[in-house]
């Protein structure tokens, strides 16, 4: 907050010294009224004004295995929370300055606003006249327009006055007076305001002096009406007195002409206002990487059963013939998957998978069905399920042995693992053995042979459509080839009717 108001006093003390050094003795009035309004709001907002600036930066790819177990949540250390009393006094003193100005000003308002109700006040072109019974000077504010009620009746006020605090009223500069006075009060430390406020009253004075010589073409003899009432009066607040204490500028620029370099100097205004921008704004940096850097994977440790499988299936799969590794797909997944999530310096203890020479087995079409389809894919309690069954049916220290479990578990474990898994779901498991056979079925005895042909020769008939008594026609088993259950054939019944 301290560099921001730095940064605002700074910028509107440079653009107030751009209309001092060069806008202030140019006829350019209208001009330079926006001017002095537009400096004071744009020194507030140039030091807000946020530019990001990207720079490139090479960082090389530096992938790495982060064990979970050295792998935790930022710590953050609990601070007191730090009071800047000094600041919070500065902060207390502008605010209570402030609070002063802003009480004095609502008392001269209220001030104005007490005179208007109480003297007679009557329609003069787009003001109104509020002739006061107290002795004061021609001065305007808003639509209003105070006279002294003696000098108005006697008729001691010049037309040319009139004039002039009407183009006040009509060029609406009380409006300008009241916001420079509600900055002031906001930013009373800022030097650079008291002078904006002064120059701003002094170009209103310039501008309705503009309006009346224009309107009457008599530039000499307005020029004697200010030689002949030249007098200070500051007793009246908030108001656009014809009596400014500036009379001698007032008369100088009724002389002046517009000059040639006059448009010049106003373009002059834009390289200040890039080089303000440059200077105050606030400006962030950012790096954009050419190369983004690899964070460290965060991976889990892998238990000595795992390495001891990874072992297994590698020592398992070894083609001495080919010189390399012969797997089906299901072992190569899950090799990858261990040695992907083994850390450095497990990788170094076992069989490079990367480098080693490996051939997929080709898919082994069975039955009627693809081995393993591609299913939509588990959801993580049914992969929690399955593996709470694997751990549960595994022979500790050896990989790939399994001890036997209830039927209705190991059923559920071949259901997931067939048909709710992906490719890479089941990758990150062991697939189970089939399930146990059903309690009193013999899954060795064979399967009876077909009957024999009759001995008269005789071609069987084909067997009847047995129904039940309610006519329903008997549905034969639908036939499921099953490698974990042997299939017994339904039982042919000889149609005897014939």
């Amino acid at each position: 907050m301290f560099v921001y108001l730095l940064k605002m006093i700074a910028c509107s003390g440079l653009l107030y010294a751009f209309y001092f050094f060069l806008l202030q003795k140019e006829k350019m009035l209208v001009f330079n009224r926006f001017y002095l309004l537009g400096a004071v709001a744009v020194s507030f907002l140039i030091p807000l004004t946020l530019f990001r600036i990207t720079i490139e930066t090479t960082v090389l790819q530096q992938p790495a295995f982060v064990p979970s177990g050295t792998a935790s949540s930022p710590v953050t250390a609990k601070h007191l929370p730090f009071i800047d009393w000094l600041a919070v006094l500065v902060y207390g003193m502008i605010l209570l300055v402030s609070l002063v100005l802003l009480l004095r000003f609502a008392y001269r308002l209220w001030t104005v606003k007490r005179i208007i109700r109480k003297q007679v006040c009557q329609s003069f072109y787009e003001a109104r006249i509020v002739l006061s019974v107290e002795d004061c000077l021609p001065h305007s504010f808003l639509k209003y327009i105070f006279l002294n009620r003696a000098q108005f009746e006697r008729g001691d006020i010049d037309t040319a006055i009139l004039q002039h605090e009407l183009a006040h009223v009509r060029q609406k500069h009380s409006l300008d007076i009241l916001l420079i006075e509600l900055i002031q009060i906001m930013c009373w430390f800022n030097p650079f305001i008291w002078f904006y406020k002064k120059s701003i009253q002094l170009n209103h004075e310039f501008l309705a002096d503009h309006a009346v010589v224009k309107r009457t073409g008599n530039t000499q003899g307005y020029q004697r009406l200010l030689l002949k009432n030249v007098y200070v009066n500051n007793s009246i607040p908030l108001a656009s007195s014809f009596y400014f204490f500036t009379t001698k500028k007032r008369l100088l620029m009724l002389q002046l002409h517009q000059s040639k370099f006059a448009v010049l100097k106003g373009l002059l205004l834009l390289p200040l206002l890039g080089a303000l921008i440059g200077i105050f704004s606030e400006k962030v940096y950012s790096q954009q990487e050419v190369k983004r850097f690899s964070p460290p994977r965060i991976v889990k440790d892998l238990s000595e059963n795992d390495i001891l499988e990874y072992k297994t299936i590698m020592a398992r799969d070894y083609s001495k013939t080919a010189k390399g590794y012969k797997m089906d797909k299901d072992d190569y997944n899950r090799a990858k998957y261990l040695y992907d999530h083994m850390t450095a310096e497990d990788a170094k203890t076992v069989v490079n998978f990367k480098k080693a020479k490996i051939f997929v087995r080709p898919t082994v079409i069975r039955d009627a069905r693809v081995e393993q389809p591609e299913h939509p894919g588990a959801t993580a309690e049914e992969m929690v399920e399955y593996k709470k069954v694997e751990n549960s049916l595994r022979v500790p220290g050896k990989p790939g042995s399994y001890r036997g479990a209830d039927w209705a578990a190991s059923e559920r474990a071949a259901d997931l693992y067939s048909n709710k898994m992906t490719e890479e779901q089941r990758a990150t498991v062991r697939k189970m053995p089939p399930p146990p056979p059903l309690p009193g079925r013999d899954q060795s005895a064979p399967v009876p042979p077909p009957p024999a042909a009759p001995k008269n020769g005789k071609q069987l008939a084909p067997p009847r459509i047995v129904r039940d008594k309610k006519n329903r026609a008997f549905t034969p088993p639908k036939i499921i080839n099953d490698e974990r259950t042997r299939f017994t054939p339904p039982k042919i019944v000889k149609d005897t009717a014939k």
